[in-house]
This record gives C-alpha cells, structure tokens and sequence, in this order.
C-alpha cells in the first residue's frame, strides 16, 4: 500500500495478516515537496506569471498521471491580474 500525502509518502508491504515494522517506511519528501518545486519551477520559467501554491496545488492535483506517455499540459496563468489567451506554461 501507498499512501502519498502531504508531509510524508508511507509504504507498506502487505503479506499475510499484519505487516511488521520492517514492512513499512516513511518518506519525508511528499506532495507538499513537489508542490513548491513545481511552483518554483514554474516561477522560475515564467516569471512573469502570477500564481499561489494553492493554484499549483490544484493543477498538480487535475492533470497528475501515471500514464508512461501523455500529451503534454497547457495551463493559462494571469499576468499583471488577467488571464491572457498567449500565456501558457507548458509542463
């Protein structure tokens, strides 16, 4: 089992009936980590974009995949407090 959160990423191997204490580990880098990369990333790529962590949240959060292959993202983001049809960030 995974559970990715928003602190920590635990997993759990599941065999027989109880798991042991060797079955599980805790990771400390999670969804908030990847949340501020990707606003950071973002930030740094576009920097005349305007945006919160909570937008980035929810764009992490929409388009989130495990596919091998998709097609890439097209989000808009305001600029000077408008969402302008030319400013794209691809990911």
């Amino acid at each position: 089992m995974i559970d990715i959160g928003a602190g920590t990423i635990d997993l759990c191997r599941m065999h027989g009936t109880m798991p042991d204490a060797e079955d599980q580990i805790t990771l400390d880098t999670a969804g908030d980590h990847i949340d501020w990369t990707l606003f950071e990333s973002i930030k740094a790529a576009y920097p005349e974009a305007q945006f919160t962590i909570q937008m980035i949240k929810e764009i992490k959060e929409r388009f989130s995949s495990l596919e091998d292959s998709i097609a890439p993202i097209k989000v808009t983001l305001p600029v000077d407090g408008r969402c302008a049809s030319q400013t794209y960030c691809y990911f």
